[in-house]
């Protein structure tokens, strides 16, 4: 158990399905730590950049999943990518926020999904990643905010938390206060009913159903 301040090394997965998150390198020297983020904990990415630690856990391939992020921004750095190979079947594929590359969007060699939507900096937001296998929807606050149909390969969730493991240029500065994955696919009613839940907790002005 961290407590605010605490530098992060592990993160357990409550699911029983032993995809824990550990630190991906440490040739960069920067860990990532616990801070406040609307009165709880947070896992925070401090710098990003080069320095940045980043976190990485094995999750295999799967067909289709539904995704739950609550972040908040500290800092612009160029092209984010919260996730690395999220929404992608390469080691190169990611879930990006560049304020040059479409906004928050899912990249990878063969598609992509740009929102033109770009956070706010220092507001807390839930970013939901629907993918069915054919097609992958992003809403974030619960309003839908990009779709576009994917290829139907398999999904690789071998991911990286923080950052991109191709390069540490891309490393994120951003706080992390709940992350939930849900392989297979997810009746929109339950997919609604967890965004609720979320935003209730992270206190998220958004659409309630």
């Amino acid at each position: 158990t961290y407590s605010s301040g605490s530098n992060v090394s592990t993160i357990l997965d409550k699911s029983g399905n032993s995809n824990t998150a550990t630190i991906y390198s440490t040739s960069p020297t920067v860990p990532p730590t616990i801070t406040q983020m609307s009165g709880k904990n947070a896992l925070t990415f401090g710098t990003g950049g080069s320095n940045q630690q980043i976190m990485q856990t094995q999750m295999g391939y799967v067909k289709s999943y539904t995704a739950f992020i609550v972040f908040n921004m500290i800092s612009n750095i160029g092209t984010y990518c919260m996730f690395t190979s999220l929404g992608g079947w390469t080691s190169n594929a990611s879930v990006n926020i560049g304020y040059s590359t479409g906004g928050i969007g899912i990249t990878t060699p063969v598609d992509s999904v740009d929102t033109n939507v770009n956070p706010t900096l220092g507001t807390t937001y839930l970013l939901t990643i629907v993918d069915t296998g054919t097609q992958a929807t992003m809403y974030l606050n619960g309003t839908s905010i990009g779709t576009k149909s994917m290829s139907s390969a398999m999904r690789n969730l071998s991911l990286g938390i923080g950052g991109w493991t191709g390069g540490p240029s891309r490393n994120t500065n951003t706080k992390y206060g709940d992350i939930q994955f849900y392989q297979g696919t997810m009746s929109t009613s339950n997919r609604q009913a967890i965004e609720n839940y979320f935003m209730y907790k992270w206190g998220i002005v958004g659409t309630v159903y």
